[in-house]
């Protein structure tokens, strides 16, 4: 039987616009049943662009929520102060969870979505950038002894030391945002679904809990002006 499964967006600004365009092109396995977005034009502009019925539009993720829907899958991508919630909720109800960036603003709601995606069994990703460049892109430069390679989204450069020999080779930029950053992102979580193997998944909720609180424990430092030693804020909040 050929694999299928039904995604609900919550949040259509510029993150749930984009990943519902990745799932639209790249991933035809997938079907958008549900879209959620506070703001009429935005939700509108993206019930056009996949076709969806008046039944599958809301105006909150609240709305989706109360009306009973059980999706396969979702993937929410509201503000970062609105992203725990849903989260829980869906998790709570076994649908696979695709979470936009920060997982949580606090330690305790990071913990409180991992522990829903333990009670649940499902599988997570997170979506975490890190941006090398103002553009989010990626920019590397690998000297040698003899020559240098230089790196970005759309070339590959080999310039040799003594002389003005320079090889480019030119191929583009990928598909999908932060230089297909999100195309492989979604892509390797919708694998680890169709497995059933998470293993698929580099950065789930529990390796993004471990990632935030070291950022916590950095904020700390930062706000009393004093040392924290890793992984003991974790242990005085709980972690």
């Amino acid at each position: 039987m050929a694999f299928g499964i039904r995604i609900a967006i919550l949040g259509a600004g510029s993150r749930g616009r984009g990943f519902g365009a990745i799932l639209r092109d790249f991933c035809p396995e997938a079907a958008i049943c549900a879209v959620a977005e506070s703001r009429e034009d935005y939700r509108l502009d993206f019930a056009r662009e996949h076709g969806l019925g008046p039944g599958q539009v809301f105006k909150s993720w609240q709305d989706y929520a109360a009306s009973g829907a059980r999706p396969g899958a979702v993937i929410v991508a509201t503000p970062d102060r609105e992203l725990v919630e849903p989260a829980v909720t869906f998790l709570e109800r076994g649908c696979h969870l695709f979470l936009e960036k920060p997982m949580a603003t606090s330690l305790p709601d990071c913990r409180r979505i991992v522990q829903a995606q333990r009670q649940s069994g499902v599988i997570t990703a997170t979506f975490t950038m890190t941006a090398f460049t103002q553009q989010g892109g990626r920019k590397i430069r690998v000297p040698g002894t003899e020559a240098e390679l230089l790196f970005d989204e759309a070339r590959l450069v080999l310039r040799r030391f003594g002389d003005e020999n320079v090889e480019c080779l030119e191929f583009g930029p990928e598909p999908g945002g932060h230089g297909g950053g999100d195309r492989r992102a979604l892509m390797a979580w919708l694998r680890a679904i169709r497995e059933n193997n998470p293993a698929h998944v580099l950065t789930d909720v529990h390796e993004s809990l471990r990632t935030h609180a070291i950022v916590f424990e950095a904020e700390e430092s930062r706000r009393t002006g004093k040392s924290v030693e890793v992984g003991s804020y974790c242990a005085s909040v709980g972690q």
